[in-house]
């Protein structure tokens, strides 16, 4: 299951993230962004990467994952139980098991995940559709040294510690199963 300590962040990551949740706070009083995610296990990255999909696709993404040199994350996405998940047919994740940043990774000595998903909470209420909230608080993320997932035109409610783009999850994945 999907955790939301911010503990469960890499060091360097949680600096970052602490930083911009204090930033929030301090422009926003009344109103929280409330942490969804910070780490997810490779199973559940799995389940979710399957989520209204092919065998095909899977299939796709489990030989891209060996090719890459990832070959126990293939199995694991090729074990997890099928996810026809509900209407609209929405694909949840494009991120295989071994290359989300959700995922702890060894990283200067240190574990952990380098990625944080949030929503505004507006009068107790999760906002998940209030985008200008959603925006402000990417663009401060981003102030922070954060990658806000709203750059990238299919996610808005993500961001994450890449060191300026420069962190491969593929690379950091490697080393897991060494």
């Amino acid at each position: 299951m999907a955790q939301r300590d911010l503990v469960l962040l890499h060091p360097a990551a949680r600096r970052l993230v602490g930083a911009w949740l204090s930033d929030w706070e301090e422009r926003h009083p009344g109103t929280i962004l409330l942490v969804t995610c910070t780490l997810r296990e490779a199973t559940e990255q799995a389940i979710l990467y399957r989520q209204n999909r092919t065998r095909r696709q899977i299939e796709w993404m489990a030989r891209r994952l060996e090719a890459r040199g990832l070959p126990k994350y293939a199995e694991i996405l090729r074990l997890a139980p099928p996810q026809p998940g509900p209407p609209p047919r929405t694909k949840i994740t494009k991120a295989g098991p071994g290359t989300s940043y959700h995922q702890s990774f060894l990283l200067d000595g240190e574990r952990g995940a380098l990625a944080t998903d949030f929503v505004p909470l507006v009068h107790g209420k999760a906002g998940w559709n209030e985008r200008e909230l959603i925006r402000e608080a990417g663009e401060l993320a981003e102030a922070r040294g954060l990658t806000w997932s709203g750059r990238w035109g299919w996610e808005s409610v993500h961001v994450q510690y890449d060191d300026g783009g420069r962190l491969d999850p593929w690379g950091l994945a490697r080393g897991d199963f060494a």
